[in-house]
């Protein structure tokens, strides 16, 4: 989806929309400015926040504050309610965590962090993507070499490697295609082509000449 926030006044550093249909794309952010921009437009509308829950988890954020946000916005979502600054800074404090994040000035600086006008909002979740793959992977790194210089049997070194990189497996692979999935054979009668009147009849009989497939397919 493309997100949009209204074009009021940019705010610091960011720039208008330039041109009809110009979508600006994401320019070289920190990982925390993408999570910032990513969850801010979760507040905006409920098809951003549909988009955003349905292809980030709570642990591809990096920040402790940012996690609890993402995951009480997931909550309300999956239970049909609507997510604002309004609602979720009420919910945030009903669990009892919304000091924890930062209050009520941390919510309502995730909206200021979002572009104005009209953006890609699918660009800056790849960016986020990718961004907490690099992250899983120094992690991962850091923790095999430690086990590594303290003597861990290869074996339990191979374990442990597996299950880090599933995890990481599965966000790379969180929105690529899935295995096409085969039609159902089916065997069907013989139809004779005058079964068709008029120039349905001629019509499938030239479609099944041009594409040379069985006239009862046509």
């Amino acid at each position: 989806p493309t997100g949009s926030r209204p074009q009021d006044a940019p705010g610091p550093g960011r720039s208008m929309r330039s041109g009809p249909g110009d979508y600006r794309q994401p320019q070289q952010e920190s990982t925390v400015d993408l999570e910032l921009i990513v969850l801010g437009s979760a507040l905006l509308s409920a098809e951003n926040l549909r988009a955003i829950v349905e292809t980030t988890r709570s642990d591809d954020f990096s920040t402790p504050a940012n996690i609890t946000v993402h995951s009480k916005m997931a909550e309300m979502f999956r239970d049909g309610l609507g997510v604002d600054r309004n609602t979720l800074i009420p919910a945030l404090q009903v669990s009892g965590v919304l000091q924890q994040v930062g209050g009520e000035t941390y919510v309502r600086s995730l909206e200021s962090a979002v572009p104005f006008g009209d953006y890609d909002l699918n660009s800056y979740l790849g960016l986020l993507r990718r961004c907490n793959v690099k992250r899983k992977f120094v992690a991962y790194g850091d923790a095999i070499r430690g086990e590594a210089m303290q003597g861990t049997p290869p074996e339990d070194l191979l374990a442990q490697a597996q299950s880090y990189l599933r995890p990481i497996a599965e966000c790379i692979n969180q929105n690529s295609w899935s295995s096409p999935a085969p039609f159902p054979r089916h065997r069907i009668d013989a139809m004779a082509p005058d079964l068709l009147p008029g120039f349905l009849g001629v019509m499938a009989a030239a479609v099944s000449e041009a594409t040379e497939t069985p006239f009862e397919m046509a």
